[in-house]
Order: C-alpha cells, then sequence, then structure tokens
C-alpha cells in the first residue's frame, strides 16, 4: 500500500515540477521529495518503528540531492551508501526480494570503485 502511495505522490510532484518552468527544480525537488516521504513515513510508522518507518524517506532525500548535483562521482557514492541503508530496511521489514536486489545493487557499486582505483 505504501508503495501505491508513494507513487501517486511521486507523480504529483513530478507533474508539478514539470509543468513550472521558472522555479529552482534542485531546491524544489529536494523539498517536494522530503514532504511525499513524511507522509508515507507517517503512513507507515503504525506497522514499524519510527526510525525504519522514515529510512525510505532519508533514502529518497539523499537520491533526489545526489542527483542535483550533477555529479556522477557524488551520484554513484550516494546511491552506494544508499543501498547499504536499503539492505538494512530490507531485512527489518522482510523484504528478501529487495535484500537480494539491493545487495547486487552494492556489489556493482563496490566494483566500479575498485575498477576505478586500479
Amino acid at each position: 500500500m505504501k508503495s501505491i502511495i508513494l507513487c501517486v505522490f511521486a507523480s504529483i510532484v513530478l507533474i508539478f515540477v514539470c509543468s513550472v518552468d521558472s522555479l529552482n527544480f534542485n531546491g524544489w525537488a529536494i523539498f517536494l521529495t522530503l514532504i511525499v516521504g513524511i507522509i508515507t513515513g507517517l503512513y507507515d510508522m503504525k506497522n514499524y518503528i519510527f526510525i525504519i518507518a522514515f529510512i525510505p524517506t532519508i533514502i529518497n532525500v539523499a537520491y533526489a540531492y545526489a542527483l542535483s548535483k550533477n555529479n556522477i562521482l557524488l551520484i554513484k557514492k550516494v546511491f552506494l551508501i544508499c543501498s547499504i541503508i536499503w539492505i538494512i530496511y530490507d531485512y527489518f521489514v522482510k523484504a528478501y526480494v529487495g535484500l537480494i536486489c539491493n545487495s547486487l545493487e552494492m556489489i556493482s557499486y563496490v566494483c566500479y570503485f575498485i575498477k576505478k582505483k586500479n
């Protein structure tokens, strides 16, 4: 249910941000991502403890911030950290398929940084 709510709110945010050209996209994208995350996090608090319910919000704000910077190295570092946090979240909510996918994502970023270091 939370995924449906998050997708609907994200679609509304995307339509709003794309329809207004004069706004600063970076600031608005982060702000609206935070608002959507808080709403869905509050909704999810009935199922999980406080910090677990807000992990997706924290991650989505980190994604929005990294993508607003147009720095590929920063994006990959933030996505690596977020994949680790997603693994923790998936473990606590018993989302085992997500756990596998996020583990593979983390491995791909680690391989990228190892390859880049050499």
